[in-house]
């Protein structure tokens, strides 16, 4: 299912994501993910890409009496990496010049590329695929030894012993009851392991905000991995604040570098393979850019995709 919803960002960051602050535009009953699927969506879009070029030059209300001129802007597209490189006309995280942000050489002209707000970070940096499906995930196949690919994560420095794994289970399971219906948490609070693919990106934000420094972290040996997973842990904790300082964004750009030095010497060492450098991996160095240009993560986050596909999902399967 491919939805096309509209964000209204005179609303509080903190509503922007919940479905009655937006305006649906289309369901289509089709994912974005070959060539006849994207010229369709490439069709819906083209008229909807004209009249906000012509919104952008202003419209006048005649009201009894007065003229109100306005003017709209869209100041920013989000979605997941495939809908983010179909938009701006890229090539895709698997082609030379696998980041959307990075300045490179380019012929393809996007359907973007006319809005006077389209500019390097026009799609912004969503925290549910950037943070959740990619880095998220990926961190945790590393603690789990799952290899993935090219990605072969067998005794690196995140390896942990079964019985020290059995001991964070029972910890865990232990502390589920003191905030399981305390409704601070709008996620699934579960144990890490390789079998939980169906791990929504919210609860993957959540293990490795909320579980991975409460009960991983200090199971980490060496000192220099712990403190790379307290600095990942706290650039998940910024990107998800509803505002973000100056002194958030100084401290989020020295954890990021910590973060993929660390990744760096470790790769340099022969300890994890360079594969762990994906595209995704790499937009963390453009986070802080981002929030400049765009504001916090959370406001422009593809959780409102994800709730409302959960509601049209429901109601295109319902008999009535």
């Amino acid at each position: 299912m491919t939805m096309v919803l509209m964000i209204i960002f005179a609303f509080d960051p903190a509503l922007h994501h919940h479905l009655e602050y937006m305006v649906p535009v289309a369901v289509l009953l089709f994912a974005s993910n070959n060539k006849r699927s994207r010229l369709m969506l490439s069709i819906l879009l083209d008229p909807i890409v004209n009249d906000l070029v012509q919104l952008e030059h202003g419209m006048r209300v005649l009201t009894i009496d007065r003229v109100i001129l306005f003017k709209a802007h869209c100041l920013l597209a989000t979605g997941d990496t495939l809908a983010a490189a179909d938009l701006l006309g890229h090539l895709g995280h698997l082609s030379l010049y696998p980041c959307r942000i990075c300045i490179v050489p380019a012929t393809r002209v996007g359907q973007a590329s006319r809005l006077g707000g389209c500019h390097g970070i026009f799609l912004g940096l969503d925290e549910l695929h950037v943070l959740g499906q990619n880095v998220g995930k990926l961190i945790i196949k590393i603690l789990c030894e799952e290899s993935s690919g090219n990605l072969q994560t067998t005794g690196n420095i995140f390896s942990l012993d079964d019985d020290v794994w059995d001991n964070i289970g029972w910890d865990l399971n232990a502390s589920l009851g003191t905030f399981s219906d305390s409704g601070v948490f709008d996620i699934r609070l579960l144990f890490p392991t390789s079998s939980n693919e169906a791990l929504r990106g919210v609860d993957i934000l959540g293990l490795v905000k909320h579980l991975l420094p409460a009960f991983v972290v200090p199971q980490i040996r060496r000192l220099d991995a712990r403190d790379s997973l307290q600095a990942l842990n706290r650039v998940f904790q910024i990107a998800g604040l509803c505002k973000i300082s100056e002194h958030h964004l100084t401290q989020l750009d020295r954890d990021v570098h910590c973060w993929m030095d660390f990744f760096q010497n470790e790769v340099d060492a022969h300890a994890l393979p360079v594969s762990v450098f994906t595209p995704t991996m790499h937009q963390l160095y453009h986070l802080a850019q981002a929030v400049h240009a765009l504001g916090p993560p959370f406001a422009y986050s593809c959780r409102s995709r994800d709730d409302d596909c959960g509601v049209q999902t429901e109601r295109y399967n319902s008999a009535a």
